[in-house]
């Protein structure tokens, strides 16, 4: 589970990061509220910081979640200017998410979104019938998370250069008797 900071903690996130042969996945599932008042424009702005906050890793991002959007259109990217609908559909132009959904979830609207960073990750995506006594569709769909061939290697160590501890590597070699006497 990733760890969220706690002025998050009235919001409905989750999210986990995945590790898969192609690499890891930031999988998020939201909800958010149906208001479409100041009480959803202050709501959607948290959330948004709270995505941001997510989705600023390397790993692909899938978002999927109720975020009763009725008036946004994320194939021919156009909502409302209502600093709810407009800020979503900003962030997902902003960070390039793909919309898979195609179909309407609830009545006539597609509320039930599942975005990814990754064009080419979904398979198999399907609008059922509702869960139980649930208004909503149901979305079904397969991720694509493993290499088609596999083969048996052996571990090797790989060094994360991007968080290294640079001031410790210095403090070490700085206070290590061969380094410094190699240096006179």
């Amino acid at each position: 589970m990733v760890p969220l900071p706690d002025k998050f903690h009235n919001l409905d996130v989750i999210a986990v990061t995945i590790m898969t042969d192609i690499g890891n996945i930031r999988y998020i599932t939201v909800y958010r509220p149906p208001e479409l008042n100041k009480l959803g424009r202050d709501y959607m702005a948290l959330l948004i910081e709270c995505l941001d906050y997510l989705c600023d890793t390397r790993d692909t991002v899938v978002l999927v979640g109720d975020l009763n959007l009725p008036n946004i259109d994320l194939f021919l990217l156009d909502s409302p200017a209502d600093n709810i609908h407009s800020v979503f559909l900003e962030f997902c132009t902003q960070l390039g998410l793909y919309q898979f959904v195609d179909s309407p979830t609830r009545e006539n609207h597609i509320l039930d979104l599942v975005l990814s960073s990754d064009h080419h990750i979904m398979s198999d995506l399907h609008i059922n019938n509702p869960f139980s006594a649930s208004d909503h569709a149901m979305v079904e769909f397969s991720l694509i998370v493993a290499q088609h061939e596999t083969r048996n290697v052996e571990p090797r160590t790989v060094y994360d250069y991007d968080n290294a501890d640079f001031d410790g590597i210095v403090h070490y070699l700085s206070n290590d008797c061969f380094f410094v006497l190699s240096q006179h």
